[in-house]
């Protein structure tokens, strides 16, 4: 066995090393981990060391790097995301904004479905004695309650939320009357006679009339009290929906309606289908599972419903599609050619522009069928009327009234273009009418109009307390 001996002392790679050499040979040794190696090898072996060191610091700084870099971009995306939510804020504010400048207000929850249950009530209380009775109702006035200053306390305090259509339409007439205090000069027989030739109001006052005489705690002085309180409640209940027509945390848009719409029915259609599948499959397990004909001819069945119900979905969204790309109009079948004639007269129609605007609220329907329908069952069949189509923008609020009839109102302010008319003479229903179809674009809202029209009625309003109080 050859022995090793020791030679000599090196500085090898930081360190003094014993070396030691074999009998017979010149090869130089050192002692590694209890084992002889050359020293050629141990430097190798220390230079992988070095390298395996190295790579390791590397591999830490990289690390390093990456975690630094995630952070900072983990600190840019917070930065953006608080970017994000503080313009956000800042377009909420501006909408806001918006919303105020065009007349509207900040409204609470509690105000937007009291806004919206006015909306809603368009189309409620036709009858003039079942309209006073409820209003009077809604005061919760005691038997005791009979003095002037109770009455008008509770006239103010009360806000009765039922935009009555008849009422307004001959409101929108008679406003002037009260403006220039002709009205309010005269004692309630005389204003009775002053609208006699009213429809509605006539019978107001009537109902009114009767309600007084056959109370045992109301006195004829009663009588004009309330009259111009009803007045007082309409024109409150039309300022507060005027001012917040283009207020869009409570009027969406015309066309967010409609995606709202198809986006939940074809959502309910396919729960009702993934419903059926899940039957058919429950049925399918139910089949004798050791017969492969049947389990393949199984499957092949679900194939197909599955292919078709592919087919069927792409369908009903490409109705959907179509649906939504289709035009927005608005008709409106006139049954009272002299109040059409009154909004013409007023804007002195035709006039250079060929431009209306609308300075009251007016009942239509998104569907021509409906507006027609209602004209011949409505009216007294009056063979030649006149329909009105009017284009609207998808941007339009949604001044939904109700889906009879799916009637919108075309609001106070509106400014329409005259595009054309159109000759038309057909059926609808058993009976044969000639009517025009007189076309028009939105184009536009007249804010001066809005606001001329509230400023007239909130003077209005201050002639009626007055008048109320003395």
């Amino acid at each position: 066995m050859n022995k090793y001996i020791l030679y000599k002392k090196i500085y090898i790679l930081g360190k003094n090393r014993n070396i030691y050499k074999k009998e017979g040979s010149n090869k130089q040794y050192l002692k590694n981990k209890g084992v002889m190696i050359t020293i050629s090898k141990y430097k190798k072996i220390e230079k992988e060391k070095l390298k395996k060191l190295k790579e390791k610091i590397k591999e830490k700084v990289k690390l390093k790097k990456q975690k630094q870099k995630e952070k900072e971009k983990l600190k840019k995306l917070k930065e953006k995301e608080k970017l994000k939510k503080l313009k956000e804020k800042e377009k909420i504010k501006k909408n806001r904004k918006n919303i105020y400048l065009k007349g509207g207000m900040i409204t609470t929850r509690q105000m937007s479905q009291e806004i919206n249950s006015i909306l809603q009530s368009w189309v409620r209380e036709d009858d003039a004695d079942d309209y006073f009775e409820n209003w009077f109702n809604s005061l919760n006035l005691l038997s005791e309650m009979s003095s002037h200053d109770e009455i008008s306390k509770q006239i103010n305090k009360k806000l009765f939320s039922i935009l009555n259509y008849n009422m307004l339409t001959e409101l929108q007439i008679i406003k002037d009357l009260i403006y220039d205090e002709t009205l309010l000069k005269l004692n309630f027989r005389e204003i009775q006679n002053k609208l006699s030739n009213y429809d509605f109001l006539a019978k107001l006052m009537d109902t009114i009339d009767n309600y007084v005489n056959d109370s045992e705690n109301l006195q004829e002085h009663h009588k004009i009290i309330l009259f111009y309180g009803i007045i007082k409640n309409l024109i409150n209940i039309y300022i507060l929906l005027s001012n917040n027509i283009f207020n869009i945390t409570i009027f969406k848009s015309i066309r967010d309606r409609d995606r709202d719409r198809n986006r939940n029915r074809d959502r309910d259609r396919d729960i009702d289908r993934e419903r059926e599948r899940d039957r058919d499959r429950d049925r399918d397990r139910d089949i004798d599972r050791d017969r492969e004909r049947d389990r393949s001819r199984d499957r092949d069945r679900q194939t197909d419903r599955d292919r078709n119900t592919k087919r069927d979905r792409s369908r009903s969204r490409s109705r959907s599609r179509s649906r939504e790309n289709k035009k927005l109009q608005l008709f409106r079948s006139w049954r009272r050619e002299d109040q059409l004639n009154n909004i013409k007269l007023r804007n002195n129609f035709p006039n250079a522009n060929k431009l209306l605007k609308i300075d009251n609220y007016l009942s239509t329907s998104t569907d021509k069928n409906l507006a027609l329908n209602f004209y011949h069952k409505s009216s007294a069949r009056i063979n030649n009327f006149t329909l009105w189509q009017i284009d609207i923008p998808d941007s339009y609020p949604n001044l939904h009234v109700c889906h009879e009839l799916k009637e919108v109102l075309l609001h106070i302010g509106a400014i329409l273009e005259y595009l054309g008319e159109e000759l038309v003479e057909e059926y609808i229903g058993d009976k044969k009418y000639n009517y025009r179809i007189e076309k028009y674009r939105y184009v536009g809202f007249s804010n001066e109009t809005l606001k001329e029209t509230i400023n007239k009625y909130n003077k209005v309003l201050l002639k009626l307390e007055k008048c109320i109080k003395k």
